[in-house]
C-alpha cells in the first residue's frame, strides 16, 4: 500500500485489514477474517485506527438461521463472536429500509450497556447479512464503581442547580441508569442521571464517573 494512499484512508476515518500498523485485530478477529474470506472471497473489511474488530463487512451473503430477522441477527453474531473480539451483542431494534432489514446492535459488558458504542446488521430480502457497520469496543479492563446510585444523583443535580456540596439537596425528579464508556481498551462504570428543570424546554442527561465520583459531561437531549 502506498504512503499517498495510507494517509488518505487514515484521513478518512478507516484503514483497510490489510494495513496492521494502524489497525490492530486481534489473532482471533484475523482467524475469523481469514475463514469469512474462503467463504466469501468478496468480502471487504475495515478498520478504525486502532480498532481490533471491523468497523464494517460488506461483500457477503451470509445465509442466516431464525423465526425473525431479530432472531437471525442474533444467531449471527452469536456464530461469529469471534469476528468482533468477543464482544457481548444484542439486538435492540429492527426495521425496514428498501427491502432490507436493518437491525441496530448494543454492546454490553457484565450486564451493562457499553455507551456510545451503536453497531448495525443489514439482511437481504432473503435473509442473508450483506453488511456490518459499527463500532465495537474491545474491553480488557473495567474501572469499577466507587459510589453507589444515590451519591451520583447528588452529584448530577448539584451540578445542574450549582447548588454548594455543604447546602440542603434540592427535590429534583429523576432518572438513573449505569453503564460503561471505553477508551482504546479500558472502560469505565458511569451513572447516566436524567432530569429537567424546564420541562418541554429541556431534558438533560448527566453523566458522572463512577469509580471517580465526579460528573464528566452533560447534554441537553431536547432538540430546538
Amino acid at each position: 500500500m502506498s504512503a499517498r494512499l495510507t494517509r488518505a484512508l487514515f484521513g478518512a476515518g478507516c484503514l483497510v485489514f490489510a494495513a496492521p500498523a494502524v489497525a490492530s485485530p486481534t489473532p482471533d478477529v484475523r482467524a475469523a477474517l481469514d475463514t469469512l474470506t474462503v467463504e466469501h472471497p468478496t468480502l471487504d473489511a475495515t478498520f478504525r485506527p486502532g480498532s481490533r474488530a471491523p468497523a464494517t463487512l460488506r461483500g457477503v451473503e451470509i445465509p442466516t438461521a431464525g423465526a425473525t430477522p431479530a432472531a437471525r441477527v442474533e444467531g449471527f453474531v452469536q456464530r461469529h463472536r469471534a469476528l468482533f473480539a468477543g464482544a457481548e451483542l444484542a439486538v435492540s431494534s429492527v426495521s425496514e429500509r428498501r427491502g432490507r432489514t436493518v437491525a441496530r446492535l448494543v454492546q454490553r459488558h457484565d450486564g451493562l450497556a457499553v455507551l456510545d458504542r451503536t453497531a448495525t446488521v443489514t439482511l437481504d430480502a432473503d435473509g442473508d447479512v450483506v453488511r456490518f457497520n459499527g463500532a465495537v469496543a474491545t474491553i480488557e479492563h473495567v474501572d469499577r464503581a466507587t459510589i453507589d446510585e444515590d451519591a451520583a444523583r447528588a452529584l448530577a443535580i448539584r451540578a445542574v442547580t450549582k447548588t454548594p456540596a455543604d447546602a440542603p439537596l434540592p427535590e429534583m425528579h429523576t432518572r438513573i441508569e449505569r453503564g460503561v464508556v471505553v477508551v482504546g481498551t479500558r472502560g469505565t462504570e458511569v451513572f447516566e442521571v436524567e432530569m429537567s428543570r424546564q420541562p418541554m424546554r429541556e431534558h438533560l442527561v448527566v453523566r458522572v464517573d463512577a469509580h471517580r465520583g465526579r460528573v464528566i459531561g452533560m447534554r441537553n437531549v431536547v432538540e430546538h
